[in-house]
């Protein structure tokens, strides 16, 4: 049996894809699929739940200052 990979579960969670449909029928019919699934929804949310930090005045001049001396 061919498991769904980690870009599949990906596209499910975000309901997106060509394949959604047998993707979903896949998770829904194999419990490593639907467990990885599961895992993967919480880490997703956990990840949509945290604030975005504000970014300073000087945020642009210290990207640059970072990015600067590898592109000579």
């Amino acid at each position: 049996m061919t498991h769904l990979s980690d870009d599949e579960l990906i596209l499910m969670f975000y309901r997106e894809g060509d394949g959604l449909q047998e993707a979903e029928a896949h998770a829904a019919s194999c419990a490593v699929c639907r467990e990885r699934f599961e895992k993967l929804t919480m880490a997703l949310r956990e990840i949509e739940s945290a604030p975005i930090p504000e970014r300073g005045a000087s945020y642009g001049a210290e990207v640059w200052a970072r990015l600067q001396p590898r592109l000579e």
